[in-house]
């Protein structure tokens, strides 16, 4: 689940990225 976790972590990062760029 760890994987999971830091797959999910890295994916909102990258989503909360493109929303402050946009």
């Amino acid at each position: 689940m760890k994987w999971f976790r830091a797959m999910l972590k890295s994916g909102v990062e990258s989503m909360m990225r493109i929303i402050l760029l946009l």
